[in-house]
């Protein structure tokens, strides 16, 4: 953290049991004003990977269906695959898609093998940003059905902030506020369902000129200029944007403002499987 602008811990919920110790370890550690960032999925990587192909907000119970290999009453370390949805699938052992991740993946033709001598990048490299706008999804679906801490829930996944950060982009999340600095102004920006909110923090004007705040719709290319403008002063420090207005429910969208990019995804419940 000495080092680096930013440090990031990836892992897993699976049947990890010190979930919360590490959420609190990353909570309470800051040097040189950073934080530690946690990626996190639960129950497994293999969800993320499965929003790449749909937004299926569903908990599972493991990412593979496989046992501990016994020996005369006696657990030996190998973990046994059952082999789930292929023809060498242990009858009565493998769920046929029901617990698995890597079961159901199998089922519905997605990949074959997430743990193979092949990086999982092959089979999701053209659907990166389809992972993340559906995660995105997934993750206000659970906020809004659960109150309790994100390392207790399955399904719950956050990794596309991290895969965001390595592209260039900084998520805006629902509900929460993301704090900038740029050219020595800070403002804040706040986002709630279908609107970002603009607070000045620390000088008395802040001027967005026409321009200043940009679309991007990266799956069809269209890149255009938003024909809005505003002036943020110590009397009147906030300034909203409505994103139905400048955005279409079936657009996958980067925000522009000023030069920073963030992620800031419009949909409507009826997208939610």
């Amino acid at each position: 953290m000495k080092v680096y602008d930013e440090v990031w811990v990836f892992f897993d919920k699976d049947g990890h049991p010190k979930a919360k110790e590490a959420f609190e370890m990353a909570r309470i550690t800051e040097i040189d004003g950073k934080k530690i960032n946690i990626a996190f999925s639960s129950r497994c990587f293999e969800y993320y990977l499965l929003l790449h192909f749909e937004p299926l907000y569903r908990a599972f119970e493991k990412s593979e269906c496989n046992g501990k290999n016994y020996s005369k009453g006696k657990r030996k370390s190998k973990t046994v695959s059952y082999y789930c949805m292929t023809d060498r699938a242990v009858e009565g052992k493998a769920c046929n898609g029901d617990v698995c991740i890597n079961g159901y993946a199998r089922m519905k033709g997605y990949w074959q093998d997430s743990k193979g001598g092949l990086s999982t990048y092959t089979f999701v490299k053209d659907k990166i940003w389809t992972g993340v706008y559906n995660a995105h999804l997934i993750r206000w679906k659970s906020n809004t059905l659960h109150q309790n801490e994100y390392y207790e829930r399955n399904p719950y996944v956050d990794v596309d902030k991290f895969v965001c950060r390595l592209m260039g982009f900084s998520t805006i999340n629902f509900e929460e506020s993301y704090d900038v600095t740029e050219d020595k102004i800070n403002y804040r920006i706040t986002r709630e369902l279908n609107t970002i909110t603009l607070t000045l923090l620390n000088v008395k004007t802040l001027i967005l000129p026409q321009g200043s705040i940009t679309v991007h719709d990266y799956k069809t290319g269209d890149y255009r200029e938003m024909n809005i403008c505003a002036i943020l002063t110590e009397d009147n420090p906030d300034f909203s944007i409505n994103l139905e207005k400048i955005i279409n429910p079936n657009e996958f969208c980067v925000i522009s403002i000023l030069s920073k990019k963030y992620y800031c995804p419009l949909f409507s419940q009826q997208t939610i499987i």
